[in-house]
Parts: structure tokens; C-alpha cells; sequence
């Protein structure tokens, strides 16, 4: 079964991720979604990356949360949490995918392949690579309420200073978060 959405879906520029009123949705049959997102420490010196993968009926395929010892500006750490999802979900087959995470301008850099030549150029290069052959994965932004499991995950790793993985389920702590997104 394939998606039904363009393989390089744009992204507005102008879109508004403070919104509160977009929830998570789940994704087509045969499709799964990724959803993403990076934190800094407080500290400044690390990273937290947290990914989701669901399915169409809302249900975790796979989640982890992981620990990266280095602080990265923030376009740097979206992009490297996309690409740390882009490996997850091809590392357990989970394909096709949308990977979304609440980082717009990011986001937009992933799409259209801007900023080659960036310090971050090599990782949005490494992410066209890996999905050259994977028909229907898609790049998108959604509002930081639909991202809000990702970013979850995200804390969780830089709390644990450790790299966590889950198949087929989530921590405890944000398993009600979880069931209140799946559709009914």
C-alpha cells in the first residue's frame, strides 16, 4: 500500500507552530509516522534526541531516546534528530514513513536541499541519500503539540545520559500522552 501524499511535500514558510489546537494524526494505511525532536542541556555541552515511530492506528513500531555529548545550535540538532529517525526507521524496516518534527525552518532545509554548503550540509546530504530509494517518505513540519512525545523523549535522553531503544512501546511515563493521540 502507498501513501497518498507527494514524496516531496513543501512546507509553508509561514507556518505557525505555536499552535495548540493541532493534535497528532496518524498516517495512511501501510504508512508509518516519525515524529522527532532535540533538546539542548542546560549545561550547554549535550544533546537529547527523542523519536517516535507509530503506525496508522496510533500504535508505537519503535521509540527511543538518545544522548549525545556535545551542544549543537538548534537548527543543527533538528536536523540531526530527523536524521537520527531516518536511520531508526530504516534500521527496524518501518518504511514508508513521514518524518515530521515541530522545527519549520529545519524542516524546510531537509525538503528543498538548501544550505548544501552549511555546517550541517553533510547531514542533510547523508538524509537525501538514505531515502533516495524508498519511495513515499515524506519531510513535514507539524505544530510542537503534535510533536509533544518526540520532545518527551528527547528530555528523557538527555536526562538518562544514555541511548534508550523501544520496540513496540514507550517509557510509562508518557504512555496516557500516547493513548490519547490514537485515533478512535
Amino acid at each position: 500500500m502507498d501513501c497518498k501524499i507527494p514524496v516531496r511535500e513543501a512546507i509553508p514558510r509561514d507556518v505557525d507552530n505555536t499552535r495548540t489546537d493541532v493534535q497528532w494524526k496518524a498516517p495512511d494505511i501501510g504508512c508509518y509516522k516519525a515524529n522527532c525532536s532535540a533538546v539542548g542541556g542546560k549545561d550547554g555541552y549535550k544533546t537529547g534526541i527523542g523519536v517516535v515511530i507509530r503506525n496508522c492506528k496510533g500504535e508505537i513500531m519503535a521509540s527511543c531516546a538518545q544522548y549525545i555529548d556535545g551542544s549543537f545550535d538548534g537548527v543543527v540538532a533538528g536536523i540531526m534528530a530527523v536524521y537520527r529517525g531516518v536511520m531508526f526507521s530504516l534500521g527496524y524496516g518501518l518504511r514508508p514513513c513521514i518524518f515530521e518534527s515541530d522545527k519549520t525552518n529545519e524542516m524546510n532545509h531537509i525538503v528543498n536541499g538548501g544550505h548544501m554548503l552549511a555546517s550541517y550540509g553533510h547531514i542533510l546530504e547523508e538524509i537525501e541519500v538514505l531515502n533516495r530509494n524508498n519511495p513515499g517518505t515524506r519531510f513535514r513540519s507539524t505544530s510542537r503539540v503534535a510533536n509533544h512525545v518526540a520532545l518527551w523523549l528527547a528530555k528523557y535522553g538527555l536526562e538518562s545520559a544514555d541511548n534508550v531503544f523501544w520496540m513496540e512501546d514507550i517509557p510509562s511515563g508518557i504512555k496516557d500522552l500516547v493513548e490519547a493521540e490514537r485515533p478512535v
